[in-house]
């Protein structure tokens, strides 16, 4: 099983290596949203890392999962990998992150629209195979450590929009 973690992580790694965050949404600005305001948030967005989302640090994420739901385009393909990396590895998992991301991609509109983005614009052919592999990965391999129901129907979703 850590064979396939490792091979999962790197799939994931590869597929999302060019991805910066530029002038999207960090997740500090996402949870200033989220709090209709929040000084220290819009601080941290300021040294926010915006090139590489390997140097993302797993607290930041797991402290504001509900920042997800404010993330825009670039903000969401940004902090994708950091988030399906940190899942495969159970020591740094969360099931409210994990939650509210499969919530967010279970949320995408009947004509694939996220927010003003359509998916298969945000996600390129081997970032949605690398999501698409994720979600295999924890509907096969990790039934009890995923919502099961939650999983199945964001892997609908992500291959209805590939």
């Amino acid at each position: 099983m850590q064979t396939l973690r490792i091979w999962l992580a790197d799939y994931i790694e590869h597929a999302f290596r060019r991805v910066t965050l530029g002038d999207g949404t960090s997740i500090y600005r996402a949870e200033s949203i989220d709090d209709y305001g929040n000084p220290l948030e819009d601080e941290l967005d300021q040294t926010a890392e915006r090139i590489d989302w390997r140097r993302v640090p797993n607290a930041d994420l797991l402290k504001r999962n509900w920042a997800l739901h404010h993330l825009d385009a670039k903000g969401f393909r940004f902090y994708t990998p950091a988030i399906l990396t940190m899942m495969i590895d159970p020591q740094n998992r969360s099931s409210m992150l994990m939650d509210t991301f499969l919530f967010r991609l279970i949320r995408v509109n009947s004509d694939c629209m996220i927010g003003d983005e359509c998916f298969h614009r945000i996600f390129n052919a081997s970032q949605r195979a690398a999501i698409i592999r994720f979600l295999k990965f924890a509907q096969h391999n990790e039934p009890r450590g995923f919502n099961d129901v939650d999983v199945r129907r964001a892997l609908e979703v992500v291959k209805r929009c590939s």
